[in-house]
């Protein structure tokens, strides 16, 4: 057993990251042999705390755990190997959370920390989120590189996408994270996070919540919402958690999973489903793209779970030894958005010998139609108002047709307006159809003047007097024929 001990530790490390699940991380001495580096890697970054506890000592006699450890391994050092030490560790780390023991020092990723030789148990508290930081136990020796322990992260991840709209998945782009839509279609959302894997000692497992919440735009089914537990994230099929869903609204709702659940389902995925309804009055897309949110109909979740392996509660990120409101306790967030467009018309009205006028309240009104015939209604009438504007809110992509229902009195009524509303492939941007121009504020319009009917010539004119004149002529000389004619048929007989 001592032989193993004597193994540099190049080749502990490369038998570290060989045998270890996920993301490694790794510990390195400095030439001197006395100082301890939590290496940068995945999960841990520079900068995170690192707390030190010196476990075990050699003297004459041999190794020994310290006195606030020797009933905690069941196992003593000359049966210890290194298949053994990673248990040794989660052992170790819990004990330590039980006694509350104080480190012996203190560090941060990426920086040496000076040590005595002895066995140290190291334990780190990633300020990043989406990860949970294993302990790792290893043995420093004068003079010499310290014994690299199996040291891993369980990763945790959180995922929110758009997986169809009103039953479409054409609709849906960048993975999910952004959709097109109308008002009145629903959104159907997908959202996965993956449960940590704990310490099988842990025995105060942090619940895992999840808190969805969108903009006043959207409307959640709350008796859409579906919770349960998958093996893998691309698993059809799962175990429902019931009662699980708790603070519904009309624009949010929590999902929690409690400890004894997120303790026995390590490394499983949390899947919650639930549709959302865009509504009649959408943030409109401004066309910058998917990249920038501001013109997004937003929905939004977080997870709040616990990032300390052995406890399954929070970590001491501040390295004062303790859990407390100093501590930043990191939390997942995501996202997925929906865009839609808008169609204005401006109306106006033809005025002889002077320029158009705007349309006044309810003098106009447009209905939209999916077909040339204007039969399948998309959007009923909508009337003028005061300024001679109508507005189509929460159009998605499509060829529409605009067909003017109410013309005002005197005026010609205007010929059907085809449109043909594109979107670009990230579904936020979309392109103008022709003859309508962007609206910096969102949505496209188009000006639509109405002409004056063709009317007789006005009272008095020429042309009147002449179509009068005429005609009572022909009815007077009809009468004056038919006078004459009867007096001479009388005389005749």
């Amino acid at each position: 057993m001592k032989k193993s001990f004597k193994k540099t530790g190049a080749v502990i490390l490369t038998m570290a990251m060989v045998l270890s699940m996920g993301a490694m991380t790794s510990l390195t001495a400095s030439a001197a042999g006395e100082t301890i580096t939590v290496a940068t890697a995945t999960g841990l970054k520079e900068g995170d705390k690192v707390n030190v506890y010196k476990v075990a000592t050699k003297s004459a006699l041999g190794w020994a755990w310290e006195d606030a450890y020797k009933n905690a391994t069941g196992m003593s050092f000359d049966k210890l190997s290194f298949e053994d030490y990673s248990d040794q560790a989660m052992k170790l780390a819990t004990t330590l959370a039980k006694v509350q023991a104080a480190p012996t020092t203190t560090g941060t990723v990426g920086t040496a920390i000076n040590v005595d030789p002895g066995y140290y148990l190291v334990t780190a508290a990633p300020s990043n989120a989406g990860f949970v930081a294993q302990p790792m136990l290893i043995e420093v020796k004068a003079g010499e590189k310290p014994t690299i322990s199996h040291v891993k992260t369980s990763q945790i991840t959180l995922t929110k996408v758009i997986e169809k709209v009103s039953g479409e998945t054409s609709k849906v782009a960048n993975g999910g994270k952004s959709a097109e839509a109308a008002s009145g279609d629903v959104v159907h959302y997908v959202i996965q996070a993956q449960i940590p894997s704990y310490s099988p000692d842990a025995t105060t497992i942090q619940d895992f919540v999840l808190t969805d919440t969108c903009d006043p735009t959207l409307t959640i089914s709350s008796n859409t919402i579906s919770v349960c537990i998958l093996d893998e994230p691309t698993s059809t099929s799962g175990t429902e958690i019931k009662n699980a869903v708790s603070d519904t609204g009309a624009q949010t709702f929590k999902v929690t999973l409690g400890g004894e659940d997120v303790k026995s389902n390590g490394g499983k995925i949390l899947e919650v489903q639930y549709d959302a309804v865009l509504g009649e009055d959408p943030t409109i897309s401004k066309n910058l793209g998917a990249a920038d949110r501001s013109d997004a109909n937003k929905n939004d979740v977080v997870l709040t779970y616990g990032n300390n392996y052995s406890t399954g509660g929070g970590s001491d990120t501040d390295g004062d030894g303790d859990v407390d409101e100093d501590d930043d306790q990191p939390e997942l967030k995501d996202f997925a958005d929906v865009y839609t467009s808008l169609l204005k018309i401006n109306k106006t009205l033809a005025i002889e010998n002077s320029d158009p006028v705007p349309a006044g309240a309810g003098d106009a009104g447009f209905a939209l139609y999916s077909d040339a015939d204007c039969t399948k209604v998309v959007r009923e009438e909508i009337k003028t108002d005061a300024d001679g504007v109508v507005a189509f809110k929460g159009i998605a992509a499509g060829t529409y047709y605009l067909k003017e229902k109410t013309t005002p009195d005197g005026y010609k009524t205007a010929a059907v307006v085809t449109v043909n509303l594109t979107v670009g492939d990230d579904k936020a941007v979309y392109v103008a159809p022709t003859n309508f121009t962007a609206i910096n504020d969102g949505g496209f319009e188009i000006t639509i003047e109405n002409p004056l009917l063709e009317t007789l010539p006005a009272t008095g004119g020429i042309g009147s007097v002449i179509f009068t004149v005429s005609g009572a002529a022909i009815v007077l000389l009809a009468g004056v024929l038919f006078v004459i004619y009867m007096k001479k048929r009388k005389a005749e007989e």
